[in-house]
This record gives structure tokens, C-alpha cells and sequence, in this order.
């Protein structure tokens, strides 16, 4: 019950900003469950940023398992010089993240 209010809480803020960082303790669902949750509530492009590599394609491999689906359906990852990436959930190393703020910004103006 507590959790369900608590993921709810947290939707209603997505909803309400266009940009956010979620930080909590180690374990707690930030990088495979909010994703899933979010995908679920209607949020068609969440991005995950991941500060390694390595922990960016073993926890898309690990969340595209818990939602039964191919990797680069649903879910995805983009690393330097390695784009299976999906409109949905995408999983990006931080650099990566970076590069698309900035060709957004330079394509808004």
C-alpha cells in the first residue's frame, strides 16, 4: 500500500515536469522498477542514465526480461558505438545523455 502511493506520488510529479532526477538508497527500484512503472502509466519515452557501460546493457538485459520482451522493443541502450536503442525505455551511458540535451537545445532555437 505504502509503496503504490509512493509510485504514485512520484508519477504525479513526472506529470507535472518535463526534466527529473530521482535519487534513493542503494536497492530501491530507481533503475529497474520506476522505469517499468512509468512505461506502464502512459510514459512513452523514459531515459535511464547509467554512469558505466557495462551497467548500462546488463540492467537493459535485466529489464527487458522482467517485462518479457526483446531487447530494442520496448527497452534499449545507447553507448558510445553501440545504439540498440528504442523510442520507450532507453538506458544511456551519461555522456550520451549530454549529446542529445544538447542537439535538442540546438534544434529548438
Amino acid at each position: 500500500q505504502r509503496r503504490r502511493r509512493t509510485f504514485y506520488k512520484l508519477i504525479q510529479t513526472v506529470k507535472e515536469n518535463t526534466f527529473l532526477i530521482v535519487t534513493g538508497e542503494a536497492g530501491s527500484g530507481k533503475t529497474t522498477q520506476l522505469p517499468q512503472y512509468l512505461y506502464k502509466a502512459g510514459f512513452c519515452r523514459t531515459g535511464v542514465t547509467q554512469p558505466r557501460r557495462v551497467a548500462a546493457i546488463t540492467v537493459v538485459q535485466r529489464v527487458s526480461h522482467e517485462m518479457g520482451v526483446w531487447l530494442g522493443e520496448e527497452v534499449g541502450y545507447q553507448v558510445r558505438f553501440d545504439d540498440c536503442s528504442t523510442k520507450n525505455i532507453r538506458f544511456l551511458k551519461d555522456h550520451v545523455t549530454l549529446k542529445i540535451g544538447v542537439m535538442a537545445a540546438e534544434n529548438s532555437a
